[in-house]
């Protein structure tokens, strides 16, 4: 015994918040009972009544008066009283049902105290349940408690961790891309030493140092109209091979694309920035259209038309030439168009090496950048001057790429700074030109517009032709006649290009180059003649301009 009171009937041991209802147990449990009891009892009183009726009903009557008919007898309380006169079949019968009851009340608290069975044993089942519950969820608190501990400690080493990883990929990253520049260097300065690119200083000249490329003088662009056709095809081709190179190493895209020679493709173009990288094949200025692809043909054919279709080149991006096959002044003359075109093609190239030349962090020219005008036309024009700069200029030759005392460079540093050329390309992630510092780079360059460029320079060099009025007279004079003809003005007190009394009989004499020929020195000169006056210098139609090659030789 556990020293518990329980009910006898549910089986409950009472508790302060379970009080016993064992009143209210016992009256549900023998409502049932109770009610099939009163049942028997009715049935017996009917039956009895019955009976009298029967045994006391007088033969002479046919039927009952109505009130002997509706008189209630009421019940007897007694189920057996001594005055019981019902037949033994009726008394078996009430006998039998009485007995039949009592076994289906038996049948039905046999039920019931297997349910309470059945209920007991699950409410012992889940009381354990919840105890194995209570006690997992205790243990896992524990644990939890356990891990809450140590849990700022491992997370803050962790943090660590995963930080000194972080600076050490970064480090390592800097470390190949310093490398990589180093490499960038040393072949682009390797490049320009093998295309014989290089400076000559020019004692006494106006013009500055002169800069050479595969032993060919490389033009300025505001004298093209002194340079021969021959000399600015040559070093444009010149420029333009070293320039792609270079961007090759450098893995920097152009913004003006460069076609260098190849199959069927004999000399360099330049297409416009906006037509630049379409990867449509273009065919070679001068030659036919490229035929239409395969589907136009199946589709022309498809639609009944047996003739050769025209060729699809409405859209076709136009190369512009960077060659000329006669003197400006002539071209101006006879062409405008090729004229015009030929400059923008020009203009186009040097806009690609003064944006190369500010992608590396190297100025253009002189380095005089104002920030409301940005880079002077002067700078831009100078295609010899930005290459020598960009590729040589005044460093020391880099060496071979070697890990050892490399630079490293933070990969979210903006500007010039650090390691400066060869730093910036399209081909890295890192210091990528379309990246956040690469754009902001590429923002401040401030360089005149290709377009801008080659309206002023065909304005300019126009204007020098128009202006003057000369016809232009190409010779080769000796070395000896040269010095000879300057010795004697110098004697008579002339000065070459000065204007005579009147306006009349101007003559300017300019050197181009120096040619050996038959193993004897001789001076390309080109020199102009004619008369000066304010008509000649309306429209290059009014021009009379006759180019002729003279080769003045010594006896």
């Amino acid at each position: 015994m556990d020293g518990k009171i329980h009910c006898d009937i549910c089986f409950r041991p009472g508790s302060r918040k379970l009080p016993f209802l064992c009143a209210t147990d016992a009256r549900n449990q023998l409502y049932e009972p109770r009610l099939r009891y009163t049942e028997v009892l009715l049935q017996n009183d009917r039956l009895s009544q019955e009976i009298a009726a029967l045994t006391t009903e007088d033969p002479t009557s046919s039927t009952p008066s109505h009130e002997e008919e509706h008189t209630y007898i009421p019940p007897s309380t007694e189920p057996s009283s001594p005055t019981d006169d019902r037949t033994p079949e009726q008394l078996a019968l009430a006998l039998s049902l009485t007995l039949s009851e009592r076994d289906a009340s038996a049948a039905r608290t046999a039920e019931i105290i297997l349910k309470a069975d059945t209920l007991r044993l699950s409410l012992t089942h889940a009381r354990a349940s919840i105890a194995a519950r209570k006690a997992a969820l205790a243990a896992r608190q524990r644990a939890l408690e356990k891990a809450r501990n140590g849990l700022a400690a491992r997370q803050q080493r962790a943090l660590d961790d995963l930080a000194k990883a972080s600076k050490m990929s970064t480090y390592r990253w800097n470390q190949a891309h310093a490398l990589t520049v180093q490499a960038r260097a040393f072949l682009c300065y390797q490049a320009a030493e093998l295309y014989g690119l290089q400076r000559v200083r020019v004692r006494g000249g106006a013009g500055g140092d002169e800069y050479t490329i595969g032993g060919v003088r490389i033009v300025d662009l505001r004298y093209m109209n002194n340079a021969s056709a021959t000399l600015i095809s040559t070093s444009l081709g010149h420029v333009a091979n070293l320039l792609v190179l270079a961007s090759r190493y450098l893995s920097v895209r152009l913004p003006a694309e460069i076609t260098l020679p190849h199959t069927d493709y004999p000399l360099p173009t330049i297409f416009s920035v906006a037509s630049s990288y379409s990867d449509v094949p273009v065919p070679y200025p001068g030659a036919p259209a490229l035929t239409p692809s395969l589907s136009a043909s199946r589709l022309l054919t498809a639609h009944g038309r047996s003739r050769t279709p025209p060729p699809l080149d409405r859209n076709m991006p136009r190369p512009r030439p960077l060659f000329v096959k006669t003197p400006l002044p002539r071209l101006a003359k006879e062409d405008q168009g090729a004229y015009t075109t030929f400059m923008e093609a020009t203009a186009l190239l040097a806009y690609d090496v003064a944006w190369l030349c500010k992608s590396q962090g190297i100025e253009p020219g002189s380095g005089a950048v104002s920030k409301e005008k940005g880079v002077p036309f002067e700078d831009m024009t100078a295609l010899g001057k930005n290459l020598y700069n960009l590729l040589i200029g005044g460093r020391a030759p880099p060496a071979a790429p070697s890990a050892a005392g490399v630079p490293t460079v933070a990969s979210g540093d903006s500007g010039s700074e650090g390691l400066g050329f060869g730093r910036y390309s399209h081909g890295a992630r890192h210091s990528n030109l379309v990246g956040k510092g690469g754009e902001e780079l590429v923002r401040g360059f401030r360089l005149l517009g290709p377009v801008k460029m080659a309206d002023r320079l065909r304005r300019d060099l126009l204007a020098e032709v128009v202006g003057a009025g000369w016809e232009m007279v190409e010779g080769e004079v000796e070395e000896e006649e040269w010095q000879a003809d300057k010795r004697g003005k110098g004697d008579r007190g002339g000065n070459e290009g000065e204007e005579s009394a009147g306006g009349v009989g101007v003559r300017l004499m300019a050197p181009l180059e120096m040619v050996r020929a038959k193993g004897r020195e001789k001076l390309v000169v080109r020199a102009f003649w004619g008369r000066a006056s304010p008509a000649s210098s309306a429209h290059p139609k009014h021009l009379h301009a006759a180019m002729r090659s003279v080769a003045l030789t010594g006896g």
